[in-house]
């Protein structure tokens, strides 16, 4: 589910909609993005209490493994393939979740795309979410260390363009400083 070419979180997506309207009594929506692609957002009624958040996709396999990252195996007792941790465990846990028929009301769960990207997924959501709820937890079950965080850090990205003139260490009046001038 990493994002290049004719591959993206799109075939997952659809198996965690029809999975959820199959086996969970929630109001199940598809959020669009663009390209196709879509967040998945399931509720068990409008006072939402507690955001459960899980991105779908995946970074690009890269040179290094040494067993095939698209065709999990298990060996001594461990899961290895592509995303196990980060973010296919969580997914399986939001999935277990959302189906346990004792789960509390105000509860919605966010299946998110495009997180190891452009944060497309968390973006959109946020822009149509930001004054419907007011959630007094939000859990992000892409963690790791199986440690219970009380904060998480967050992503600033910025652009920045500097302009000046190259020069000398040895007579910087023959360039522009970008950054004092």
């Amino acid at each position: 589910s990493w994002v290049h070419g004719t591959t993206n979180e799109k075939i997952i997506g659809e198996w965690i909609y029809e999975f959820l309207k199959k086996n969970s009594n929630h109001a199940i929506s598809k959020q669009p993005i663009g390209d196709g692609k879509f967040n998945i957002i399931a509720q068990n009624n409008n006072n939402i209490d507690t955001l459960v958040t899980g991105h779908m996709d995946t970074v690009q396999p890269n040179t290094g493994w040494t067993k095939n990252p698209v065709c999990p195996v298990i060996v001594e007792n461990k899961l290895y393939g592509l995303g196990t941790t980060d973010m296919k465990s969580g997914l399986a846990i939001m999935l277990s979740l959302a189906i346990n028929p004792k789960l509390k009301e105000g509860i919605m769960f966010l299946f998110y795309c495009d997180e190891e990207y452009d944060f497309l997924g968390m973006k959109k959501f946020i822009e149509e979410y930001k004054n419907k709820i007011k959630p007094k937890l939000i859990i992000s079950l892409d963690g790791e260390g199986l440690q219970i965080g009380n904060s998480c850090r967050g992503l600033i990205e910025m652009k920045v363009s500097a302009e000046g003139k190259a020069g000398h260490a040895a007579n910087p009046k023959s360039g522009i400083n970008a950054i004092t001038e």
